[in-house]
């Protein structure tokens, strides 16, 4: 696994929004999940509650590109907080690590587990481009 830490700055300059990214890649690069974080401080103080949340992201490689195939809720800055930041960041290795062997007939791309109202499923990770269709129930 290979890990990477940056500083996104904001796209409007007028504000003091810079995010911190952690970046954990795997599989030849193929998988990847980012943390961003705007919890730290900048200038002295802190943002207001309910700005400073922290989002959990994992991202797939297909067509040459990064994906994101998945999202956890936000974690918030609580008393709890490291420890639901931690459960989000196994679930998206889970999820990456889970679906890396396993390809969609339909269409080659990796398959991603997904959350349904019926519980976890697979389903294809290029859904949001392609609207590929497949699915599959998730045995635990």
């Amino acid at each position: 696994m290979k890990s990477n830490f940056f500083v996104v700055e904001p796209r409007d300059k007028t504000q003091d929004q810079r995010e911190l990214v952690y970046q954990l890649e795997w599989n030849d690069g193929n998988y990847m999940c980012k943390v961003y974080s705007s919890v730290t401080p900048l200038r002295g103080k802190a943002r207001p509650v309910g700005g400073d949340a922290i989002r959990v992201v994992l991202f797939i490689k297909a067509q040459g590109r990064f994906v994101p195939t998945w999202k956890a809720s936000r974690v918030y800055r609580t008393k709890n907080w490291r420890v639901n930041l931690q459960r989000r960041i196994d679930e998206c290795l889970v999820r990456g690590k889970e679906g890396e062997d396993y390809e969609c007939p339909m269409c080659g791309q990796p398959l991603i587990l997904r959350d349904g109202k019926n519980g976890k499923f697979w389903a294809c990770s290029s859904w949001s481009r392609t609207k590929c269709s497949f699915t599959e129930n998730f045995n635990e």
